[in-house]
C-alpha cells in the first residue's frame, strides 16, 4: 500500500524558472535519483518531481489542476470574509491539461489576505475567473519544498484520496503565484476548499471531543500505513471543514458531520524503512495537544494521554492503531449520558 522511497530523499527549496514561469525541479532532483519505484508510483502528475520534468506527454493530473474548479465550481456558501484579514491585490497561473493531451496556463486574478494561521503557512485568498462577480474564498498553503508536493501528490492519488481516514485536506490545485508581485516570491501554492481552525466554534459536547480526537488518531494511523511521517503537529495546523449542515452552532459538529486535517505538510517525509522513534514523536505531539486542550476536562483520557506522551513509548513501539484500540475500548465503557454531556462538566 505505501510507497517505497530511497533514503536519500531530497529536501531542497522550490525554486522558480523565471524564463519559463515553471517550476524547476529538474536540477535539485537529479541529485536524489527517481524517488519512487515504478511499480509502486501512483498516477504521474503534471507537476510530479519524481520524473524530473514538469510535463511528459499524455500526462493525466490525479490532484486536479485545472482551470474548471474556479471557472464552473459549484454553488456553494463560502466563509464569511474574516474580519482579521488585510487584503491586498494579487495574481497567479492555474495549469491545466487540455482535451488534445497539452497543457495550458491560465491567468488568476486572486485576493491575498493577511491571516492569523502563520504559524501553519495558510491564508484565505478570494479567487476570480474572467468576471468580477464570479469569486469564491479558497485556502492557500505555500509549498516549501519539493519532499512536500510528493507527500501531498501521493495522499491525493486515488488510491488514499477516498480513505476515510486520510487526514490530508482534499486538494483543489496547486496555482504558481506571479513572481512578479510584491508579496509573492514565486513560490507554487497548494489550494484547498475553506477550512478553519478546528477550534473557530466552540466544541460542546464531551462526544465532540472524542470524535475530534478520534478522527486524528484515524489520521496517524493512515500516514502510519503509509510509512509517512508527519514530523510537526500541533494545534494550530488542525483544521476542519464547514460540515454538510451550514448552522454555526458547536454542539452539532457530529451530526454535521464534521472532518477534521492536518493541514501542513511542510515538514512530513515518506521513508522506506519506517524507525519507530519517528512515528512515537508524531504519536507524542499529538498526545501533548490533546493534554493541553482536554486534559483538564476529560479525565478518562488521562491514561491514553500518558502512553502517548511516556517516552518509555519510543522504545516499547507503541503505534497509533494501539492507542486507537485503546480509545475505541474507552468508548465503549463510557455511559450515554457522559458523551452527551457538556465538556466542562
Amino acid at each position: 500500500m505505501a510507497t517505497t522511497l530511497r533514503n536519500n530523499v531530497c529536501d531542497v527549496p522550490i525554486d522558480l524558472d523565471y524564463t519559463t514561469d515553471e517550476l524547476d525541479f529538474s536540477a535539485p532532483m537529479q541529485d536524489s535519483g527517481d524517488l519512487r519505484t515504478k511499480e509502486d508510483e501512483p498516477p504521474a502528475s503534471s507537476w510530479s518531481s519524481s520524473s524530473g520534468s514538469f510535463y511528459e506527454e499524455l500526462e493525466t493530473s490525479p490532484i486536479g489542476i485545472g482551470s474548471t474548479w474556479y471557472w464552473h465550481s459549484p454553488s456553494e456558501q463560502p466563509l464569511d470574509k474574516p474580519n482579521w484579514c488585510k487584503s491586498s491585490p494579487n495574481a497567479g497561473y492555474a495549469l491545466h491539461a487540455t482535451e488534445d493531451g497539452s497543457h495550458e496556463k491560465q491567468k488568476v486574478h486572486v485576493q491575498t489576505h493577511d491571516s492569523v494561521l502563520k504559524s501553519s503557512k495558510l491564508f484565505v485568498r478570494t479567487v476570480s475567473g474572467n468576471s468580477p462577480t464570479q469569486k469564491r474564498y479558497v485556502m492557500a498553503k505555500k509549498l516549501m519544498s519539493t519532499r512536500e508536493i510528493e507527500v501531498l501528490q501521493y495522499l491525493d492519488a486515488p488510491a488514499s484520496r477516498y480513505d476515510p481516514w486520510n487526514p490530508a485536506p482534499p486538494l483543489l490545485s496547486i496555482v504558481n503565484a506571479d513572481e512578479g508581485t510584491e508579496d509573492e516570491e514565486g513560490e507554487p501554492q497548494a489550494i484547498y476548499e475553506p477550512i478553519m481552525p478546528f477550534d473557530y466554534l466552540p466544541i460542546g459536547t464531551v462526544g465532540e471531543a472524542i470524535d475530534l480526537i478520534m478522527q486524528l488518531l484515524q489520521g496517524l494511523v493512515f500516514l502510519q500505513e503509509l510509512k509517512i511521517v508527519h514530523g510537526d503537529i500541533h494545534r494550530e495546523i488542525i483544521m476542519m471543514d464547514k460540515g454538510t449542515d451550514s448552522a454555526d452552532n458547536g454542539e452539532n459538529r457530529i451530526t454535521r458531520n464534521v472532518r477534521y486535517f492536518l493541514a501542513d505538510f511542510t515538514h512530513a517525509t515518506i521513508v522506506e524503512n519506517p524507525r519507530d522513534h519517528l512515528f512515537a514523536e508524531d504519536l507524542r505531539d499529538l498526545g501533548l495537544l490533546m493534554d493541553a486542550t482536554f486534559g483538564s476536562c476529560l479525565p478518562e483520557l488521562s491514561d491514553i494521554i500518558l502512553k502517548m506522551t511516556d517516552v518509555q513509548h519510543f522504545t516499547n513501539n507503541v503505534r497509533a492503531s494501539d492507542v486507537l484500540e485503546d480509545l475505541e475500548a474507552l468508548i465503549s465503557e463510557l455511559p450515554t449520558d457522559r458523551i452527551r454531556s457538556q465538556l466542562n462538566q
